[in-house]
């Protein structure tokens, strides 16, 4: 009988701590979520040209994760440089491409710019 509950006891100390991460892992992710809505909803339009991509190792639903290097250029011509590191659909990869023009909407506040790209996959998750 102890045996058994030694057993039980080892497999909870297994599995409830990746309970947990997993828990804490799909906070942050619906809290990125909700981020880039809230920038997609109330941001600035501008545009951007990617400087550089680069495909992470991360995978959302089978959706490929991409760091973008972006020069934007606001619509009063304001240019600056950012990173943004999103979700997209595998199927429009090439619209992300080094060089190419995207929309994307940047929101300013308490003198920090934060940027989404009209487009990418978190704009069509409901959350």
């Amino acid at each position: 009988m102890d045996f058994i509950i030694a057993g039980i006891v080892v497999v909870l100390s297994l599995i409830v701590p990746a309970a947990v991460r997993m828990i804490r892992q799909r906070n942050t992710f619906i809290q990125e979520i909700r981020k880039t809505k809230h920038i997609l909803t109330n941001g600035t339009p501008a545009s951007a040209v990617v400087t550089a991509f680069t495909q992470t190792s991360v995978q959302v639903d089978d959706q490929p994760e991409v760091l973008l290097e972006l020069a934007v250029t606001m619509e009063s011509g304001e240019t600056f440089q950012t990173e943004l590191t999103t979700v997209v659909v595998r199927d429009l990869l090439p619209r992300f491409q080094q060089g190419c023009t995207i929309a994307v909407k940047v929101l300013e506040r308490s003198n920090q710019r934060e940027v989404a790209a009209e487009g990418a996959y978190f704009a069509g998750l409901k959350i």
